[in-house]
């Protein structure tokens, strides 16, 4: 059901990255990347933090929980403006990479892991972003910054994020496309909120 809400939440950026897969016309990739980039911190950032926050009251709040539509909701009005604003930030951000990544990784193939190691850490900040961002109420630039710490300071955390991710996303993109409108983004929610709030008990232990 809350997958659904944000994949109906996302819907144009998800036709629009559909036609970007069979897209062959540079011109036409850079217009329908540009969209992404312009649609995602109206859509995707908000609706994500909602989706995430939403897991958090599932998995926190044993009593007392929300209706999922209601909360789901709720949440997404709630973080709408911050959401939006770490959006831009982190859209500036992927477009910065894209471009560099684009260009530097026709130069040679260290420049090519190099970048690709890029883009992995900013994924990771982006879905630790969306953690912290459920579990604590700061700043946008507080959030982020605790996000950046936390993907470099917690290696296996930041493990079981990728390998999870990749995992729910070549599942769903090669081997059942019917799984994304219904469980792909919950699943690497669940998984990543779960992670990080079983690193913030422990941490909480240790320090009581």
């Amino acid at each position: 059901m809350i997958n659904i809400l944000w994949f109906l939440s996302n819907l144009p950026i998800m036709i629009i990255s559909f036609i970007l897969l069979f897209a062959e016309d540079m011109g036409v990739v850079l217009v329908l990347c540009l969209l992404l980039f312009i649609l995602a911190p109206i859509m995707l950032f908000p609706s994500t933090a909602a989706l995430f926050s939403s897991v958090r009251e599932w998995l926190v709040m044993k009593e007392d929980q929300p209706p999922l539509f209601s909360g789901f909701i709720r949440f997404y009005k709630e973080n709408y403006k911050k959401s939006f604003v770490a959006g831009c930030i982190m859209s500036l951000l992927w477009m910065i990479w894209l471009v560099d990544y684009y260009y530097f990784s026709q130069k040679n193939v260290i420049l090519f892991m190099v970048f690709l190691m890029m883009g992995i850490m900013l994924f990771v900040v982006t879905i630790n972003y969306f953690s912290v961002n459920a579990h604590y109420n700061m700043t946008v630039l507080g959030t982020l910054k605790n996000a950046l710490i936390l993907t470099v300071g917690r290696p296996i955390l930041t493990v079981i994020i990728v390998l999870s991710s990749l995992l729910i996303g070549y599942t769903s993109l090669v081997k059942v496309p019917p799984l994304i409108p219904f469980f792909s983004m919950s699943l690497i929610a669940f998984i990543s909120f779960s992670s990080f709030y079983s690193y913030y008990l422990k941490v909480k232990q240790a320090l009581s």
